[in-house]
């Protein structure tokens, strides 16, 4: 048996009102509508609710015995329109925002603060994903938003943030680790220390040489710790981005790289799924001087 839970909430304003016409008019239906939705549900019961005369209206032993049950099924469903109202308010209010590994050209912690102190019932939540990652979850949309590292646009709607510039990486005790810039030709001849395959870094460390005319000799094709470990031992150089792996590494230096290969940070989104706690958080990030 499946009723309709339209015609339990008339059939609960008609017991209240005794009356087609009251009913009708508190309902915002016709008479006939009404009439003819009770006449369903008695049929769907097979039991009559309702008495009819000409002079008045009247419950029926069984409609004065469903009126408890009617209200019980109205209450619950006005339970479960709230619960999923409030359920999706809280989701509305909660935004996830993803950073690539190892960038800290902003204090993201301080602008997040700042945003939410402006905007305290929004809850952000952070997480750190490699760019193809954070793409993937933007698809899937367990992402609002993702400050991603890229050579070129990854999407119609990026906005660039900010260039991000390759690094030569030496070790300290390098002749050339007093130098203000390093083009990729002052390399020429030694081993170099690069990440693995796929690795952005990789691929524009490779671009940059070759722009230069330098067909680096790779001593290690990889990345992480061992990469890391490699260039503190100084057996080697690397080009790649910059970030806070070697701040505290005494052993190797960092130097701006001559060259016009380079990636940009993008702000990474989906239009169509924006909120407006997303929105929100979008004209803050588009103006916070990055």
């Amino acid at each position: 048996m499946v009723m309709q839970l339209s015609a339990m909430k008339e059939f609960l304003v008609l017991a209240q009102r005794l009356n087609f016409l009251t009913a009708s008019e508190e309902l915002y239906i016709s008479q006939a509508t009404l009439s003819r939705h009770i006449k369903d549900l008695e049929k769907e019961l097979g039991m009559p609710l309702f008495r009819r005369s000409t002079r008045k209206v009247e419950l029926t032993p069984f409609g004065i015995r469903m009126i408890p049950f009617a209200k019980r099924a109205v209450a619950l469903d006005e339970d479960i329109a709230k619960s999923v109202e409030d359920y999706k308010e809280q989701v509305s209010n909660h935004l996830t925002v993803g950073l690539v590994p190892h960038w800290d050209r902003i204090d993201f912690g301080r602008l997040i603060a700042g945003f939410r102190r402006q905007y305290p019932g929004i809850h952000i939540s952070i997480v750190s994903r490699d760019s193809a990652d954070l793409l993937k979850m933007l698809e899937d949309e367990t992402c609002h938003f993702a400050l991603i590292r890229a050579a070129s646009k990854p999407t119609e709607s990026s906005v660039p943030i900010c260039d991000d510039p390759l690094y030569a990486f030496l070790p300290a005790s390098h002749p050339l680790a007093g130098r203000s810039s390093l083009s990729p030709k002052d390399l020429a001849g030694e081993s170099f220390l690069l990440g693995g395959d796929g690795e952005l870094s990789y691929e524009l460390a490779l671009a940059a040489c070759r722009e230069a005319g330098v067909e680096p000799q790779v001593l290690y094709h990889g990345a992480g710790p061992q990469q890391l470990y490699f260039l503190t031992q100084g057996i080697g150089v690397s080009i790649m981005f910059e970030g806070p792996m070697l701040d505290n590494q005494s052993a190797v230096v960092r130097i701006p790289l001559e060259t016009s290969v380079m990636a940009k940070i993008y702000l990474v989104y989906r239009p169509e799924t924006l909120h407006d706690a997303g929105r929100a958080l979008l004209e803050f990030l588009l103006q916070y001087k990055f």
